[in-house]
């Protein structure tokens, strides 16, 4: 599936932080195995380092590559950190507070990448992925750093790791394309992502001729044990249409609109989580198979991780929802409009009002990415569900 996103390049640059502007790193301190990301900033003057940690104000210093700092948190409480800038990257080491004691502290591994964070008015630009991901997660590098306002055009893979050319370049299992990195985007922010275009850029595509098991009754049990097969559909790009490719006497006129959506949506989780599967859903949105999901919709995603860390894919050119019968294979290029940054309180203000609550408002709401995509920074309009404000 081909889409369009809003994002700029993560690249990781060797520079000094000495003397330099006020560099962007994305840090990652092992607690016990569980990578816990956030944001860091340095700046240099001399020898004399000063910026932030997440949202907690650090000074340091910095002697050749080597560099240390101190962040305080709300109450005064020390998080220290020392190490290198080798190459591309920070290593080091973290020293924590116990987690359950007052007074002992632990030693955590380090790690960072630094962000070339976008500079400048918002542009065009074109991500052609390389490599895609079956879990939701955030310890994966970057794939493009996302400013607000952007437009990015990108392409997604089919459920199989097929791409366009009939290649398979990726496991089986809804792999997705991204993370791509929303400049700005915090914990306890929304994620907003509208789809303005999803286009197919293959001409078949596959399904099963299967009945999912929750609609499996008895009777149609005993008859189906030679269902299960793979069936092959020939896309007509330009009328929009699919028809099977070696149909039954009785379907051999059967001709089907496509409707391009995605599958698979979703942001990283929060941390403690595990890597999702590409196959799951949850909060941070995942496989919802939602037919909804497609061009003209916007779908709202809660924000776990710095820079939110978006993935899309999943491809299909149909999907029957009562039938459960898809045309999943089928990819699509898309353009996508994202707008972050909405203020949580009045979200929660426009979900406490159910008069606003309807079965449309609610399908508006789980509608979502894969396209051409543009970014803005906005906050809700507490008298105005989302959904409305969108346009």
């Amino acid at each position: 599936m081909r889409i369009a996103l809003i994002a700029g390049c993560a690249t990781l640059l060797a520079a000094p932080v000495a003397g330099q502007d006020m560099q962007t790193w994305l840090l990652s301190v092992d607690r016990w195995g569980n990578a816990e990301h956030d944001i860091l900033t340095l700046e240099g003057e001399g020898k004399t380092l000063s910026g932030t940690f997440g949202s907690w104000p650090l000074s340091g210093r910095q002697d050749g590559d080597q560099v240390s700092f101190t962040a305080l948190d709300t109450h005064g409480v020390a998080y220290r950190f020392e190490g290198a800038m080798t190459g591309d990257a920070l290593t080091g080491w973290a020293d924590y507070p116990d987690t359950s004691n007052t007074g002992p502290r632990v030693r955590h591994a380090a790690r960072g990448i630094r962000l070339q964070m976008p500079m400048g008015e918002p542009g065009r630009r074109t991500y052609d992925p390389t490599s895609f991901s079956n879990t939701f997660t955030a310890d994966l590098p970057p794939a493009m750093i996302i400013q607000p306002g952007d437009v990015v055009a990108t392409r997604t893979i089919d459920s199989g790791g097929v791409d366009e050319k009939g290649q398979v370049v990726a496991l089986y299992g809804n792999p997705q394309t991204g993370p791509f990195f929303v400049a700005g985007a915090k914990r306890g922010d929304i994620l907003a992502v509208h789809i303005r275009r999803l286009e197919l850029n293959r001409d078949y595509a596959d399904s099963l001729d299967g009945v999912t098991g929750r609609a499996m009754s008895l009777g149609l049990a005993s008859r189906s044990a030679d269902l299960g097969r793979r069936v092959r559909w020939r896309l007509d790009r330009e009328a929009g249409t699919a028809r099977l490719d070696d149909p039954p006497e009785g379907l051999r006129n059967y001709v089907v609109p496509v409707r391009p959506m995605l599958g698979g949506l979703g942001v990283a989780p929060d941390f403690g989580l595990a890597a999702q599967s590409a196959g799951d859903t949850g909060r941070w949105g995942g496989n919802m198979d939602f037919n909804q999901i497609g061009e003209g919709a916007t779908i709202y995603l809660p924000v776990f991780q710095p820079g939110a860390m978006l993935f899309l894919g999943d491809g299909h050119a149909l999907h029957l929802a009562f039938a459960r019968r898809r045309d999943e294979e089928g990819l699509t290029q898309a353009e996508l409009a994202r707008r972050i940054g909405l203020q949580r309180e009045r979200v929660h203000y426009w979900l406490s009002r159910p008069e606003h609550m309807t079965l449309k408002a609610a399908a508006r709401l789980l509608a979502g990415m894969d396209a051409r995509l543009e970014c803005r920074t906005r906050a809700l309009e507490p008298d105005r569900p989302p959904f409305e404000q969108a346009a």
